[in-house]
C-alpha cells in the first residue's frame, strides 16, 4: 500500500523523550511511566487524553503528507456537473484505485455491512475479479456482525461469491454474550491500545476469533478492507475542503483511529487522494437537499442496483447489553487489578452495555498497567 496515497486515519504517538513516535500507544510509554491521577477522566467518543506522561499523540496534520495540505483549501466548483456525470466519474476513479493497490499477495479480510459503502467496494470487487480471476483477487473473506447478517448474506447471494468466502460473526450467539473475547482483561490492552472509552475492538478480537478457528492466517499476511471514511470524506467535500480539515482533526481523536488492527495493512479506498481532489469539481452543494447520505446511495444505485431492495440497517457495535455472567467477571478483574487500588470506585459507573464512558477508559487502562507492571515497568503516581 502506497501510504502517501491516502489520507491518515491512525493517530500516531509520540515518545516526548526520546522524540519517537508508533501507532501501538504502548511502545511510546517510557519505562517510568507517570500518572497524573486527577487528569486522566476520558468519556467521549472522541479523545485524545492519554494516561501517561510523555507519551501525547502527534498533532492531527504533522501526521498529513505533504501532497495532501492543499485539498484543505479546495472549495466548491461554480458550475454544476450532472449529478449521473458525478456519481459514474467517482465510481470509476474508485474501481481504478482498488484495482490498482489491491495486493493478491495478502489475505483480505472486507469488514463488510449492510450499508451503502460496503456494497459498493463488494460489487467493485466481484466486476475486478471477473475481470483478472484468482490470480488478482487472491484469498478473501467478508466478515459482519450479526446485527446485519441477514442482509448481508443476501448481498453476498446475489452478488454471487462462494459461501465459504463469506461468515457472519458470533451469529448464533446471544446479543449480550457477542462480544465474549473482546472482554478478555489479559489481552485488553493488547485489543484497545492506548486506554479506550469504548471496550470492544472488531479489527482485534474478530480477526484473532477466525485465526484460532482457521479461517485466517498470520496477521502478516491479512490486509484489512473497509469502506471506513466514505460519508466522512464525501459529506466534508460537499460542502468544501474546509469542512474535510475540521473533521479530519476531529476524527484523529475518534476511538476508530487509535485502535489496534490485527493485521499488517489497512486499505481505505474512500481516502484516496484522486477521490478527495474529484469531490468539489462536481459542484454537488448546488443541488437542493443533496447530503452524502443520498450521493452514497446514488453511488450504489449506479453500481449494484439489483441491491437497491436490501435495506440497510446501521446498527453498530455501541449501545447492546452486556450478560450479568460477562459484566461480574469484567468488574471483578478490574477489583482485582493493580491500577484498582488507585481508582477503588471505578465501578460504581461501570453500565452493563457496550457505550462510550469513563468506565471503559478505566477498565483498558487496568488492563494495560497490568501488563507493563507484570513486564518490568515501574510506575510514578502523582495524585
Amino acid at each position: 500500500m502506497k501510504s502517501l496515497d491516502f489520507l491518515p486515519i491512525r493517530k500516531l504517538y509520540r515518545n516526548a523523550i526520546g522524540n519517537w513516535t508508533s501507532y501501538n500507544y504502548i511502545d511510546v510509554v517510557p519505562t517510568t511511566a507517570t500518572f497524573i491521577n486527577a487528569d486522566y477522566h476520558p468519556n467521549s467518543d472522541s479523545t485524545c487524553t492519554v494516561p501517561f506522561q510523555a507519551t501525547d499523540p502527534v498533532p492531527a496534520f504533522d501526521t498529513v503528507p505533504a501532497s495532501f495540505s492543499h485539498i484543505f483549501s479546495l472549495v466548491q466548483a461554480k458550475v454544476e456537473t450532472p449529478i449521473s456525470i458525478a456519481i459514474a466519474d467517482y465510481i470509476t476513479k474508485l474501481e481504478q484505485i482498488i484495482e490498482q493497490y489491491w495486493d493478491p499477495t495478502l489475505f483480505h479480510v472486507h469488514y463488510h455491512s449492510s450499508g451503502w459503502d460496503s456494497r459498493i467496494i463488494s460489487t467493485i470487487l466481484r466486476k475486478l475479479y471477473l475481470k483478472n480471476g484468482m490470480d488478482w483477487l487472491g484469498e478473501i473473506l467478508f466478515v459482519c456482525a450479526k446485527w446485519e447478517g441477514a442482509e448481508f448474506r443476501e448481498i453476498m447471494r446475489r452478488q454471487g461469491w462462494n459461501k465459504d468466502w463469506y461468515t457472519v460473526y458470533n451469529e448464533n450467539v446471544p446479543e449480550n454474550e457477542y462480544f465474549v473475547s473482546a472482554f478478555n482483561f489479559i489481552t485488553a490492552w493488547q485489543q484497545l491500545g492506548a486506554p479506550m472509552t469504548f471496550p470492544v475492538n472488531q479489527w482485534w478480537f474478530i480477526i484473532d476469533d477466525l485465526q484460532k478457528a482457521g479461517r485466517l492466517p498470520d496477521s502478516k499476511y491479512i490486509q484489512v478492507v473497509t469502506g471506513l471514511w466514505a460519508n466522512e470524506t464525501i459529506w466534508c467535500l460537499l460542502r468544501g475542503g474546509k469542512n474535510l480539515e475540521d473533521n479530519f482533526k476531529r476524527y484523529y481523536c475518534h476511538v476508530m483511529a487509535s485502535f489496534c488492527v490485527k493485521a499488517t495493512d489497512i486499505f481505505i479506498p474512500f481516502t484516496h487522494r484522486t477521490l478527495l481532489e474529484a469531490l468539489p469539481t462536481y459542484g454537488l452543494n448546488k443541488y437542493a437537499g443533496i447530503n452524502s447520505a443520498d450521493f452514497r446511495r446514488a453511488l450504489a444505485d449506479y453500481v449494484c442496483p439489483e441491491l437497491s431492495d436490501i435495506r440497510n440497517v446501521s446498527k453498530k457495535d455501541p449501545g447492546h447489553p452486556i450478560s450479568q455472567r460477562l459484566f461480574d467477571k469484567v468488574k471483578a478483574e478490574y477489583n482485582n487489578s493493580r491500577f484498582a487500588k488507585l481508582r477503588p470506585h471505578a465501578t460504581d459507573g461501570a453500565g452493563q452495555i457496550t457505550d462510550f464512558s469513563e468506565w471503559w477508559a478505566n477498565w483498558s487502562l487496568a488492563s494495560l498497567w497490568e501488563h507493563l507492571a507484570n513486564t518490568g515497568y515501574k510506575f510514578v503516581v502523582k495524585l
